[in-house]
């Protein structure tokens, strides 16, 4: 017995004892926190006394065996600090363990060692895989990895809020970025996913270009330009949930998976609700995806159906004249925990030249959309007065 708790002793087993208990006190709730904790002790008691088996004789592991049989007759109430007491199903599969207990050979010991090799090399090759898979995560680390980028100072234009801003140059092939590290980072797309909502919709049949008026249900919603029929036009100019949240509702949630798949949108992750994944924060995507996005929209890259994919961009267009014409989608961002954040998303036609940008706001209770739409259009106006980005 006093080589069964000098092995506890030996495996350090007091501050696993510690280290449970405050897991436990942590997760007391958490009915599989308490499975495991018995689990753990009951597999820590064995394994002392395999320990101890080892190096006693043939007699000698019988006479500790029944040790501890004289232990289970008397069915202590209260256990040792490193556990000699036990609950009679620990105690039972201590005796059973020590009754049937044999030497390991040198095989057994080969095998087990490479069992342990192969799950520690399995734990490295799939930690050096996770960076493949980072479409799921809340950071797009493949940004700016073969781009020609150049840093803005947009503080000024930012003031109190917080936020970033991309813009890409086509003619020049820039990227120039407002802290690179916040426009890495996935959120919410809100409503600019209404974007390829509607592309998705077209493309599945479920409108098309020239019949994609939904009637109005009746009900009572935020906005009045909600409460009426829309088409694919108004829809996205108001910015009316139920309309692609409808649109949704003709889909199968495999048709839309396979679609934010195929145009590879942020973290391709719809959650369990078909109303709300775009809104949820299940579905997650960062500036500079944003701006990947619309390149690959505005040039259909995708390989779609050029009448759809004309079809979504004019119901973009905000604005055009003599000197150009401007797309963009607004999205107001707010989370269960207060907080919220605006993105305005687009291109600007320009003097021969195409620039593709992505606004995200936030820092403030009130942040929206209009906001990031506001400070895009004074950074916009920059760029036309100075005749082209870094003129």
């Amino acid at each position: 017995m006093l080589l069964h708790e000098l092995r506890h002793y030996r495996q350090k087993d007091n501050l696993i004892n510690l280290f449970l208990q405050m897991i436990s006190a942590l997760y007391w709730f958490h009915p599989l926190v308490w499975i495991i904790w018995k689990e753990i002790r009951c597999d820590r008691e064995v394994a002392c006394d395999c320990a101890v088996l080892e190096i006693l004789s043939d007699s000698e592991r019988l006479a500790y065996g029944n040790t501890l049989i004289c232990f289970a007759e008397k069915n202590s109430l209260f256990s040792f600090a490193a556990g000699l007491g036990s609950t009679m199903r620990q105690m039972k599969r201590r005796i059973s363990n020590i009754a049937g207990y044999h030497p390991a050979t040198r095989l057994q010991r080969t095998a087990g060692y490479l069992v342990c090799l192969l799950v520690l090399l399995a734990a490295v090759v799939f930690t050096s895989i996770l960076p493949a898979r980072t479409a799921y995560g809340d950071s797009d680390t493949s940004a700016f990895s073969d781009k020609k980028v150049s840093s803005l100072d947009l503080s000024r234009e930012f003031g109190e809020m917080d936020g970033c801003f991309v813009l890409y140059d086509q003619k020049n092939d820039q990227w120039n970025v407002y802290q690179e590290e916040e426009a890495r980072q996935r959120i919410s797309p809100a409503s600019t996913y209404k974007i390829y909502d509607a592309l998705l919709a077209l493309e599945s049949g479920t409108i098309t270009p020239q019949k994609n008026q939904l009637p109005w249900n009746g009900k009572s919603y935020p906005f009045q330009e909600w409460e009426q029929d829309q088409t694919l036009d108004s829809a996205i100019q108001n910015s009316v949930n139920w309309y692609f949240q409808e649109l949704d509702a003709s889909l199968n949630r495999s048709d839309i998976q396979a679609f934010l798949n195929r145009i590879d949108y942020g973290n391709q992750r719809i959650g369990d609700d078909l109303e709300t994944y775009w809104l949820d924060e299940s579905l997650k995507i960062s500036a500079v995806e944003q701006v990947e996005l619309l390149i690959r929209l505005e040039q259909n890259q995708f390989g779609f159906d050029e009448d759809n994919v004309r079809a979504v961009k004019k119901s973009l267009l905000l604005s055009s004249d003599s000197s150009g014409s401007l797309y963009g989608k607004t999205g107001t961002v707010r989370t269960d925990q207060g907080s919220a954040s605006g993105w305005f998303i687009g291109y600007m036609k320009y003097a021969g030249n195409t620039y593709y940008f992505a606004a995200n706001v936030k820092g403030t209770d009130t942040a929206s959309g209009q906001d990031a739409r506001n400070l895009t259009m004074d950074i916009l106006s920059g760029i036309q007065k100075s005749g082209g980005f870094g003129s």
